[in-house]
């Protein structure tokens, strides 16, 4: 059974609510490709000035991470859409990468947060004890998706990942990590007004978890 007639390409091997997402994924690719492009610019030109700190790294690895998690998801819909088989242990590696490159994200946003080479060069011993058990407890949980939808998913009933007591736990730890991201800024803002405009960005990047996949 098929959605299209023989040789289209966007509807034939594709359920209803799968039509959208191959042209939506590879759009994705060739910007992400774009964007890491700018990135190595960026960081030739931050190691000659001595500027490559760590948060930049983390950033490099997230854009990488999850180019790479796309390109995967890309090639295993392109041959769903030519042959009509889905690879789902390829396509869940894939969203496993794209689950790092988000974890590392939102551990970068909570580092910047803090002042972390914005405002100091090391974080307090609290902050790091908090952030590292925080950060642990949020990759356990994503992990923790992937081992219940290959162990107890039926895809005939289950759409979507995040449909699982471990989903519904990372969109609660999603929640918090906003508002601990919100805190740090304001608590960080508080005593270092004077670089307000370095946090300006993070309006924009603090709707990465109201905007998240769910």
């Amino acid at each position: 059974m098929t959605n299209g007639p023989p040789g289209d390409y966007w509807h034939e091997h594709f359920s209803a609510d799968e039509f959208y997402i191959l042209p939506v994924i590879m759009a994705f690719t060739v910007a992400y490709s774009f964007l890491f492009l700018g990135i190595v610019i960026c960081t030739i030109e931050l190691k000659s000035r001595q500027l490559l700190h760590t948060t930049y790294k983390i950033f490099v690895f997230s854009v990488l991470i999850q180019l790479f998690g796309i390109v995967v998801v890309s090639s295993c819909y392109l041959k769903l859409a030519v042959s009509g088989f889905l690879s789902t242990k390829m396509k869940r590696f894939g969203l496993m990468l794209m689950g790092t490159s988000e974890t590392s994200f939102v551990l970068l946003l909570l580092l910047l947060a803090k002042g972390y080479t914005v405002t100091r060069g090391t974080l307090p011993l609290t902050a790091s004890v908090k952030l590292t058990i925080f950060m642990c407890l949020y990759s356990v949980t994503y992990v923790s998706i992937f081992i219940y939808e290959a162990k107890v998913f039926d895809p005939g009933e289950v759409l979507y990942l995040y449909e699982s007591p471990a989903g519904y736990a990372l969109i609660s730890l999603r929640i918090i990590a906003w508002c601990m991201f919100v805190y740090f800024t304001i608590f960080t803002l508080k005593h270092y007004p004077e670089k307000v405009s370095n946090f300006k960005q993070g309006l924009i990047y603090h709707q990465r978890f109201r905007y998240s996949e769910i």
